[in-house]
């Protein structure tokens, strides 16, 4: 303390804010600081929280055919599939549709409605405005393109392939002032993480719920140091 109250003020003051823009980050990218609102009907549906987005080694799940991207039909042609990551959203309130992460898996098309499991390679973004649309790419393991490090590799193993993954996002995003971009592994990882937890701090599983009282209302638990009814 006594070094920092005797450091130039240019360096404390430089200190200080250093400090201050690291918490303002912390704060804002923190996903419960934004509050996540998830649709009101149809949950099982849009979200299939009854399935897990990862499994131990790190892989994710994809289900295939439950939806495509929006404003198009569920899509399998013989190098990748459309499905979606269960369990998992873009909100809305950070300028995505509001939905489960949309995903391509490259490798054996599957039927529709199995999941897939896969490496998360890349991702696709393109922007209209201040929203933005996102497919994940997931590359099988047991796949031609399972050790690739990036879709240039797979771009040049399969020459045409990364055309045609950009324009699966051209009908779901009229309007978009450009083509898609790439973004590479890291930071699809963290957007992929983002996007299961922002699903977790919005879904209110049964078990987060209060057990109800006789009376049907949610059941209060007393404290002795309670000045009122409630906690």
């Amino acid at each position: 303390m006594k070094r920092i109250l005797g450091m130039r003020r240019p360096l404390a003051v430089a200190l200080t804010l250093s400090l201050a823009l690291a918490c303002g980050v912390q704060a804002k990218d923190d996903a419960s600081a934004l509050a996540i609102q998830l649709p009101a009907k149809d949950l099982d549906q849009q979200f299939l929280p009854a399935i897990q987005p990862m499994n131990p080694d790190a892989t994710v799940n994809v289900v295939i055919g439950t939806a495509g991207l929006a404003g198009t039909p569920p899509a399998c042609d013989k190098d990748f599939c459309v499905g979606k990551v269960p369990r998992s959203i873009v909100a809305k309130e950070k300028g995505g549709h509001g939905g489960a992460l949309q995903a391509m898996v490259l490798g054996a098309p599957k039927a529709a409605g199995t999941t897939a499991r896969g490496r998360p390679l890349a991702m696709l973004v393109q922007k209209a405005g201040e929203k933005r649309q996102t497919l994940l790419i997931v590359t099988t393991l047991a796949s031609p393109f399972g050790q690739a490090q990036s879709l240039e590799e797979i771009e040049a193993q399969s020459p045409g392939l990364l055309a045609r993954l950009k324009a699966a996002l051209a009908p779901a995003m009229a309007g978009a002032a450009s083509g898609a971009e790439i973004v590479g592994r890291k930071e699809t990882i963290r957007f992929l993480g983002d996007a299961i937890s922002d699903f977790e701090y919005a879904y209110v599983k049964e078990s987060d719920k209060r057990p109800l009282d006789a009376n049907g209302n949610p059941q209060l638990y007393s404290w002795p140091g309670a000045r009122n009814i409630g906690e």
